[in-house]
């Protein structure tokens, strides 16, 4: 079961032969804790709408974070 983080946004570094990133230490993570990465590039936005969208939602943003996390992290 996965513990619900915060969105993070890092720059690769050249580590070896390898990239790598840096996760901070503040996220709580520990030493062995298997954690769950997506991979991809981040589209920097240029104006509101490239954020938040341009549509209408009958639910509140608070109502869809809840019932993402339950399809997500079922208890």
């Amino acid at each position: 079961m996965f513990r619900r983080m915060p969105d993070l946004i890092t720059t690769t570094r050249k580590w070896g032969n390898s990239l790598g990133i840096i996760i901070p230490k503040k996220l709580g993570l520990h030493l062995n804790e298997e954690v769950r990465v997506q991979i991809g590039p981040v589209k920097h936005a240029t104006k509101a709408g490239d954020i938040m969208g341009t549509g209408a939602f009958r639910k509140s943003t608070e109502q869809m974070l809840h019932e993402t996390d339950k399809e997500l992290w079922p208890e």
